[in-house]
């Protein structure tokens, strides 16, 4: 079923709580990720999700849980980089259980740990994040502390680190 624009808004506003709460089940869990990925799609519901408390609940999908397939890790990273494709409220917000926001050093480096077990389509919609949180307004005093956490996971992880700070 295709939906449009107003569709995806009406069910974030009447059903994303609901959709979140399906996070927890595992029978529901796939379902819930497939409708929360359909409204992400529509910008203006970004506000809606994060609302919804979606972001602690999808970081722990990515983060804690280990009996998630990468197919359904790589749906709860593309849900999270629609919603931080638009500025604003996701910045302020918690992205994990402790309260962290997603400019924070350990959720970065959470996501930087996804980069080297991730699926491709996963690693995409990390970098995608990584992107959008340096460039948030928010993330703008830490985008130093952002260049040095992932500088030293690229060292310790062996892997090349092509940027360079002048």
């Amino acid at each position: 079923m295709t939906l449009t624009n107003s569709s995806k808004e009406q069910i974030a506003c009447q059903g994303a709580r609901s959709l979140v709460e399906l996070l927890s089940n595992l029978d529901g869990r796939a379902a819930s990720l497939q409708a929360l990925y359909n409204i992400s799609c529509f910008a203006e519901n970004a506000t809606i999700l994060t609302d919804s408390a979606v972001l602690p609940a999808l970081t722990e999908i990515l983060f804690e849980n280990q009996v998630v397939s990468l197919a359904l890790k790589a749906l709860a990273a593309s849900i999270i980089a629609n919603i931080v494709m638009s500025p604003g409220h996701w910045e302020l917000a918690s992205a994990d259980k402790a309260g962290h926001p997603l400019q924070s050093e350990s959720i970065i480096s959470s996501f930087l740990g996804l980069l080297l077990l991730a699926s491709p389509p996963c690693q995409l919609s990390v970098l995608q994040i990584l992107y959008r949180i340096a460039s948030s307004p928010q993330a703008s005093g830490n985008f130093c502390h952002i260049n040095i956490t992932f500088t030293l996971f690229c060292r310790k992880n062996k892997l090349p680190f092509p940027l360079e700070l002048d």
